[in-house]
């Protein structure tokens, strides 16, 4: 962003009083790609700042008002949450989807009409699709300048919450001349070829990518079959852990799997005669109101509950709190999926994540992972973009002192495949998990 363009933020932050984190140089890589016209894809992780991706072009925009955009999702309540977030800067916002109950074309029209200022309309897929709100969104496409698709990675087919309605975003390109950007927490090659494909996007579009290296995350794969009796060191972690340990999540492929998992976990715990409700389960036939309760229940300070055995429906957008551990069993459908979910262990300061991974040799062929390699490198060479370099890291060394009684060196602290690296004699073959004073055999 050049200095005229900064001089006009601070203005215009200035002019209506917005209260605005900081703005990094990608987000000024990305707002100067869409100032240019450019269709753009954008790959940042959760904390990233995302709502300042399609903010600050309508603050700093030469175009003269009426400046509109239009933020894209398939996800109420993440609309309410950015429309939320928009909102406390003081600025316009309306949300088009099912959590509003004050919802018409009325109110939209006089959305519209609101003084010159930039403006933000939040929609969600469902509504998209419907020719009413179709048409009444683009009535004054004339005052639309950008259109933005939030959690982009859901229009490939192979995403666990993909919606059908996504295809037809594409088809509102002949509606307006406004720049399109897909916003996406992880995005590998074939989701990249999904969203050129679904929301038609022009050629010679930009990337700005910013994938986590989830480096306070300690990765640990496991092959072999896969038996419940690989949980056993859970079950006692479970029922010794207090309300200030961390939490575990623990996800599979399918509702019968979540359910398995679910019921040996519960009945483990009862002949250990432990009392509360320590385990919960969330899966695509969990009725909205029951996942509101047990999401509700698990960000609890205090709270029986320690596990919560999910499909892939949960997700990253559900905002879990105090999660120090994640399970997964067996690998997702997609490495852009796996990665993240493992966002959730980093949404806690001062507390390192684990991510364990129980899976079969096929599985992991199925992904195209690279087994004899750093686990980290293996899944962020996956996870590369068209013409970008895969990640460089620093060179990491084994301990120097080499007379630990547990060993933290950057190889021991990475994934199980760069702890066998170590030659600390205080490398030992057990994974320390969620605290000091806990080592379990897994």
């Amino acid at each position: 962003m050049d200095i005229s363009m900064r001089e006009q933020l601070e203005n215009t932050k200035q002019k209506y009083r917005l209260k605005t984190p900081p703005f990094n140089e990608k987000h000024e890589e990305f707002t100067n790609y869409l100032l240019n016209g450019n269709d753009v894809l954008g790959v940042f992780a959760a904390d990233f700042g995302i709502p300042w991706c399609y903010i600050v072009p309508g603050l700093v925009s030469q175009k003269p008002f009426p400046f509109t955009t239009v933020i894209i999702s398939p996800s109420p309540a993440a609309l309410i949450d950015h429309s939320a977030t928009v909102s406390s800067m003081g600025l316009p916002s309306f949300n088009i989807s099912s959590s509003n109950p004050q919802l018409s074309s009325y109110t939209l029209e006089a959305f519209y009409t609101t003084v010159n200022v930039p403006k933000y309309l939040f929609v969600s897929t469902e509504k998209l699709a419907t020719k009413k709100w179709k048409s009444a969104i683009f009535k004054s496409s004339q005052e639309i300048h950008l259109v933005v698709v939030l959690d982009a990675h859901c229009v490939s087919p192979g995403s666990e919450n993909h919606k059908e309605e996504f295809r037809e975003i594409g088809e509102i390109r002949n509606l307006t001349k406004a720049p399109f950007c897909a916003i996406a927490e992880v995005c590998d090659k074939k989701v990249q070829i999904d969203i050129e494909k679904y929301l038609s996007f022009e050629t010679g579009y930009k990337i700005v990518r910013n994938t986590p290296p989830r480096s306070s995350v300690y990765l640990h794969f496991e092959e072999g079959k896969l038996r419940l009796e690989k949980f056993d060191w859970l079950v006692y972690y479970i029922a010794n852990s207090t309300s200030s340990q961390p939490k575990v999540l623990v996800f599979t492929n399918t509702v019968n799997e979540c359910y398995r998992i679910f019921q040996h976990l519960n009945t483990s715990l009862r002949k250990l005669n432990v009392r509360g409700r320590k385990v919960e389960m969330f899966h695509t036939f969990t009725g909205q109101q029951t996942k509101s309760f047990i999401i509700a229940n698990f960000n609890q300070k205090v709270t029986p509950l320690r596990c919560l055995v999910a499909t892939s429906t949960l997700g990253s957008d559900a905002h879990l709190l105090n999660v120090g551990l994640i399970i997964h069993w067996g690998f997702p459908n997609s490495v852009s999926q796996y990665w993240q979910v493992l966002g959730h262990c980093e949404r806690k300061e001062n507390i390192r994540g684990f991510a364990i991974m129980y899976t079969t040799p096929s599985q992991l062929v199925d992904v195209q992972l690279q087994r004899d390699v750093c686990h980290r490198k293996a899944i962020l060479a996956l996870l590369q973009l068209n013409n970008e370099d895969v990640h460089a890291f620093a060179n990491r060394q084994s301990c120097e002192a080499r007379n630990c009684s547990k060993c933290q060196c950057d190889l021991c602290k990475c994934c199980s495949f760069c702890r066998k690296l170590c030659i600390c004699p205080g490398q030992v073959q057990l994974l320390t998990i969620l605290g000091d004073n806990s080592a379990y055999d897994v």
